[in-house]
């Protein structure tokens, strides 16, 4: 373990740091100045929302939805679903080395102040980074055209169960870890510890979107009802199909 906190500057870090900063043991801290410039990228995302201003992804829906308006009740809810929406990855984890590299990787991007996060986001980031807590990231799965949408999901995903968006706004401590592995318990281990579990079937992710307020808010209602018989629909015919 290294003795000294390696100041992390954006957009100066160089390979050889990042190869240095991956092993485990490093410890890292924002530049006061980069610091800085994130309190004032978030205030001016404040500000646009708090004038009305639609902002993408921020109070507005996403692709083909970026001009449908969301209420500002719902706003923390769209962003919690976003991210659980898109980590969909498969497969073995990344190695912790290289989970370790993208969170720096991800901690160093953030701190260029152009994507107006909060600075508590980061701050937990690098909490995590610290603690040398490597978040389960399958190695598997995209999102589009982007190639990581699905493990940096799968990376926010771990963030919010260790301390929810509020907890992480709030700083509120997210508690001794679980010193077990989550993915061999039966789903009724789970649902004792309190932990939900993502639909396995189309019938069950229609019947979990049909409880959904959020896709009626976008959507509206008929748009919202047509979309669901269609995929009922869907199920119902693959499973009453005879097969050769």
């Amino acid at each position: 373990m290294s003795d000294q906190t390696f100041v992390l500057r954006p957009g100066r870090l160089t390979l050889a740091e990042t190869r240095r900063l991956s092993e485990p043991g490093s410890r890292i801290t924002l530049d006061a100045d980069a610091r800085e410039a994130v309190r004032a990228a978030q205030a001016m995302v404040d500000r646009a929302v708090a004038e009305g201003r639609r902002v993408y992804g921020i109070n507005t829906g996403m692709g083909s939805l970026a001009d449908s308006a969301i209420d500002g009740d719902l706003l923390s809810e769209l962003q919690r679903r976003l991210i659980l929406s898109n980590a969909a990855g498969t497969g073995e984890p990344l190695p912790d080395r290289v989970v370790r590299r993208t969170m720096l990787l991800k901690i160093n991007t953030l701190g260029l102040a152009n994507s107006g996060v909060r600075e508590t986001l980061v701050d937990a980031l690098i909490e995590l980074f610290n603690r040398d807590a490597h978040p389960r990231i399958p190695s598997k799965g995209s999102v589009g055209a982007s190639g990581d949408l699905a493990p940096l999901a799968h990376l926010g995903a771990a963030m919010m169960l260790a301390a929810g968006l509020e907890g992480i706004e709030q700083e509120l401590d997210p508690g001794d870890p679980i010193a077990v592995n989550m993915y061999e318990l039966s789903d009724a281990e789970l649902e004792a510890k309190g932990v939900k579990t993502l639909p396995r079937t189309l019938l069950e992710a229609v019947e979990a979107f049909e409880r959904d307020p959020l896709g009626r808010e976008v959507m509206g209602e008929d748009l919202f009802r047509s979309y669901v018989d269609l995929k009922s629909r869907e199920w119902w015919d693959y499973h009453n199909e005879i097969s050769p």
